[in-house]
């Protein structure tokens, strides 16, 4: 994704699809010409959403891409995006960018920004780098956890699946269906199980089926 970008930008740069004075514009001199400003994350759907400005210090420059790498807890790079700015920024311009970087169930815990420019020599211009609070994925951690419940001899046996997210452990309701001689009863249990393990209730009767399971909250690790 990220070389596709520098390739399009690089296209419409030697097309001459820019405005204004494209061919003699020239990349800022000096380190620091550019800067990343407004640096932010927000989850949706699956993906961190990166925003940012950019800002030129410098003369006017044409032709810019924006890179964007997640790093998981262990420092690997996960996911990589782009963005790009085809056209002539003049000095003291500023543009908006937003990058999209769709992970599976790899948090991105750090990442980092990259402003270049997009054709050669590709010379690296500003960056940032940013850390990724745990208490954004909630939503989507509450959503990816399992608790599963099973009956064995008048016992409730409920055990979690973390799917290996940094939860210490998983808070659900099981509802249970109690058969009586005078006819059902619905019970709703609240368990708190820890992360990949199991927790066993006494019911005291095995005419007892298993109505529902529910996922309300999560305990997430205080460092991942």
């Amino acid at each position: 994704m990220i070389e596709m970008m520098r390739y399009l930008l690089a296209v419409l740069c030697a097309l001459g699809l820019l405005a204004g004075p494209v061919a003699g514009a020239a990349a800022p001199r000096a380190a620091g010409a550019l800067a990343v400003l407004d640096l932010t994350h927000t989850l949706d759907d699956g993906a961190l959403v990166i925003n940012g400005v950019i800002e030129n210090r410098g003369p006017a420059v044409t032709g810019l891409v924006i890179d964007a790498e997640g790093f998981s807890t262990q420092g690997n790079e996960v996911v990589a995006g782009s963005d790009g700015i085809p056209w002539t920024m003049p000095a003291g311009g500023r543009e908006r960018f937003s990058i999209r970087l769709p992970f599976q169930k790899t948090l991105v815990r750090e990442y980092a920004v990259q402003v270049a420019l997009a054709k050669p020599p590709y010379a690296p211009l500003a960056g940032a780098r940013r850390s990724v609070d745990l208490v954004l994925y909630r939503p989507f951690i509450l959503a990816q956890v399992q608790l599963r419940a099973d009956l064995a001899a008048g016992w409730l046996i409920v055990t979690s699946r973390a799917a290996g997210l940094p939860v210490l452990q998983v808070t659900g309701d099981v509802t249970v269906l109690f058969v009586l001689r005078r006819g059902t009863r619905l019970r709703t249990l609240t368990v708190t199980v820890p992360a990949d393990d199991a927790l066993t209730v006494p019911l005291g009767t095995d005419a007892v089926s298993v109505a529902a399971v529910r996922v309300t909250d999560v305990l997430l690790k205080v460092s991942w």
